[in-house]
């Protein structure tokens, strides 16, 4: 049943499963391959590595050594919309 429900706070129109929660994936900005895991890539959002936080696709976007890596917030339906975010390294101080 399509409703109302909260995911981190903020209130979404859905149904509150799992298929209608983002998706935080790592995306190359170069080919737009996704991470998959065991560092193979894929073209297909649904089959990336859907990380549990912008905190471990930050990492591991970061790991990797690639700068051409961008941390992306999927979020689906009829139209997908997303967030795209850089990961840099946080300056020595």
């Amino acid at each position: 049943m399509l409703g109302w429900f909260v995911v981190d706070g903020y209130k979404r129109k859905g149904t509150g499963m799992k298929a209608d929660r983002p998706r935080i994936v790592v995306q190359n900005r170069d080919s737009l391959l996704y991470a998959q895991t065991g560092g193979h890539w894929t073209s297909d959002l649904k089959q990336a590595l859907n990380f549990v936080d912008l905190r471990s696709a930050h990492d591991y976007a970061l790991e990797t050594g690639r700068l051409n890596l961008e941390v992306v917030i999927s979020f689906g339906g009829e139209r997908m919309h997303s967030v795209r975010i850089h990961p840099r390294q946080k300056p020595e101080e």
